[in-house]
């Protein structure tokens, strides 16, 4: 029974000084606030990483469209270089087999 008439003289002592509550509302208040606070700035710290990332990848997008577009001019070229060759290498439909054997003609000069 001794220990509940301390108790009782405790909350008693703690409710009679009104500082208690101040700082027991204080203290109810910086925590969460604290605790906010460092949420914010931890987010703050990860948005920033989060926008550096997305700028290297806007960079690499961007990089990937111009290689994709060098590759089709390429292709482009390459396709017309073959053409021709092959207009180039195509034997005449009615040529003599004497005609076949002479010099070869000069490469077209079509560009």
């Amino acid at each position: 029974m001794g220990t509940m008439g301390m108790v009782d003289t405790i909350k008693d002592f703690l409710w009679a000084h009104p500082w208690w509550h101040a700082t027991g509302v204080a203290v109810l208040v910086a925590i969460p606030s604290a605790v906010a606070l460092y949420f914010s700035w931890r987010d703050g710290v990860t948005a920033k990483e989060a926008n550096c990332l997305r700028g290297e990848l806007n960079d690499a997008t961007t990089r990937i469209a111009d290689l994709q577009e060098e590759r089709n001019r390429l292709e482009v070229e390459r396709n017309s270089a073959l053409a021709q060759i092959a207009e180039n290498v195509r034997p005449t439909p009615h040529a003599s087999p004497a005609e076949r054997h002479q010099a070869p003609p000069e490469p077209r000069q079509d560009r």
